[in-house]
């Protein structure tokens, strides 16, 4: 069986965890624009290094996120959408 297979269904076998999300915020690239942050707790974090391993990704630290907009508006467009999600 292919490694990343074998990876993807050891990764299915994890356990269950909770979602958390943490503030709204705004970031400065196309695919951050406006979104949630989510708390870092053992279960996202254990997801997190069980995917990156599955799929062979080796990059640097990981910021656990649900993304609300892409968009590459300018940023005083950005903080008014994350302030109308805070609102919200």
């Amino acid at each position: 069986m292919h490694l990343c297979a074998q990876n993807l269904m050891n990764f299915h076998l994890a356990q269950k965890y909770r979602i958390n999300f943490t503030e709204v915020a705004c970031g400065s690239i196309y695919y951050q624009c406006v979104y949630l942050l989510v708390d870092k707790t053992e279960g996202v974090l254990a997801a997190g290094a069980a995917a990156r391993k599955a799929f062979g990704i080796t990059t640097g630290p990981s910021m656990p996120h649900l993304s609300l907009l892409y968009s590459d508006i300018p940023q005083e467009e950005r903080a008014k959408v994350g302030a109308a999600c805070r609102l919200a």
